[in-house]
C-alpha cells in the first residue's frame, strides 16, 4: 500500500499518479482499504495474512506457468543492463503466446 500511496501523493502542479493493476490486486487492495478506514485505521492487516499468502502463491504459479521455456532466472546474475534485455525478452516471450 505503501507504494501505491507514494505513486498517487500529490506534490506542487501534479494532481495524482497513475496506479496500473498488473496482477488483478486492485480490488483487494480497494475492500482493504475500506475495511481499514472503516476501523478508523485501527483495522488489522494481519486478519487476512493466510489468505493473501495463498493468493500470492496462487498468482505466482500462474506466472511461472506462463514464462515455461523462458529462462528467467539468469536475471537475480546478471548486470543491470543485461536485466533490461532479460525483461524485455521476457515480455516478448509472453506476447509471442497470444
Amino acid at each position: 500500500m505503501q507504494a501505491i500511496a507514494h505513486v498517487n501523493r500529490v506534490f506542487r502542479d501534479k494532481p495524482g499518479g497513475l496506479i496500473v493493476d498488473y496482477v488483478g490486486f486492485l480490488y483487494d487492495l480497494k475492500y482493504a482499504m475500506a475495511n481499514y478506514t472503516r476501523s478508523g485505521g485501527r483495522g488489522s492487516p494481519a486478519d487476512y495474512k493466510a489468505e493473501a499468502i495463498a493468493l500470492i502463491l496462487e498468482k505466482y504459479e500462474i506466472v511461472q506457468d506462463m514464462f515455461y521455456g523462458f529462462d528467467y532466472r539468469r536475471i537475480f546474475s546478471s548486470s543491470p543492463k543485461e536485466k533490461l534485455t532479460i525483461v524485455r525478452e521476457g515480455a516478448d516471450f509472453i506476447l509471442s503466446q497470444g
